[in-house]
């Protein structure tokens, strides 16, 4: 690569993306659309950049992923799905209000809700501020506690007669 003078020619660089060309008369970068700088460094004519892992632009996409991404989407999973965060509570709730072998009647006066049939048979999911509190009834009675704490306030009140297949 010499010029008519007699001396080396300089190739023509992009400093952005590192493409290489002889071509003097080209100003911008093909790949980019940055200009082209002067160089004294010998490259690879046509040599294709080489992506970076560790680039500016990848470091910032998996911090977003990471500090936004991830806690998004699992206070999206507990607000969607909130009886997932529920546990067995044994015979009474975390306050010692409910127990179970109460009556119905007498649950949905401490929940201040409205309450179904005296002989009731099914479910009562019941939530306010952060906590939760889903009941299983048989004829009227609790038969099983399960309680759980959500980081954010809800209002729930659902009640799901037992339907005849399924126990």
């Amino acid at each position: 690569m010499r010029n008519l003078l007699g001396g080396a020619l300089m190739p023509r660089v992009c400093g952005n993306c590192k493409y290489v060309t002889e071509d003097l008369f080209v100003n911008d970068c093909p790949l980019c659309l940055r200009p082209l700088a002067l160089s004294s460094r010998v490259g690879t004519l046509g040599e294709e950049p080489r992506p970076r892992l560790f680039s500016r632009r990848n470091l910032l996409i998996a911090a977003a992923v990471l500090f936004i991404g991830v806690p998004l989407a699992v206070i999206s999973f507990i607000f969607t799905a909130p009886t997932y965060c529920l546990s067995p509570a044994g015979e009474a709730d975390s306050l010692g209000t409910i127990r179970v072998g109460m009556p119905v009647r007498e649950v949905c006066k401490v929940l201040d809700i409205e309450s179904p049939p005296r002989a009731f048979s099914g479910m009562i999911t019941w939530g306010r501020g952060g906590r939760m509190l889903r009941l299983r009834f048989i004829d009227g009675k609790v038969v099983a506690i399960e309680e759980g704490n959500l980081p954010f306030t809800v209002t729930v009140t659902k009640v799901q007669p037992q339907t005849a297949g399924r126990k």
